[in-house]
């Protein structure tokens, strides 16, 4: 038996943009969300050599479709992707409390590992 992934019509996901006024760049479909989400998380962890490592990863390609000057271009695509608002906070709130994270752990320097 063969199987074929299908997206049916009215399905489809659509793309993740950034929310900063003036910017909306199209950082694409964000898949495997809470995957990536574990893969930062540990990285902001672990400090500013494995936050490098991941932003090079999966950041580089689309850090340069956002506006020049975007506050939170340094932000990779999943964060983009899970900030989209809750009771308590909006989006942009919840943006500029992940790119204060990040600015703490490279602050905080590498973590020792174990």
């Amino acid at each position: 038996m063969t199987m074929h992934a299908v997206v049916l019509p009215g399905y489809q996901q659509p793309p993740t943009t950034c929310i900063i006024e003036g910017c909306y760049a199209n950082l694409g479909i964000v898949s495997n969300t809470m995957l990536h989400r574990q893969l930062w998380k540990r990285a902001l962890r672990s400090g500013p050599t494995a936050i490098d490592a991941y932003l090079a990863k999966y950041n580089a390609e689309f850090r340069g479709r956002h506006k020049p000057g975007c506050l939170i271009a340094d932000l990779p695509p999943v964060v983009h992707a899970l900030c989209t608002g809750d009771r308590n906070r909006d989006a942009i709130e919840q943006l500029r409390d992940a790119l204060q994270e990040l600015t703490d752990a490279r602050a905080r320097g590498d973590q020792a590992s174990g």
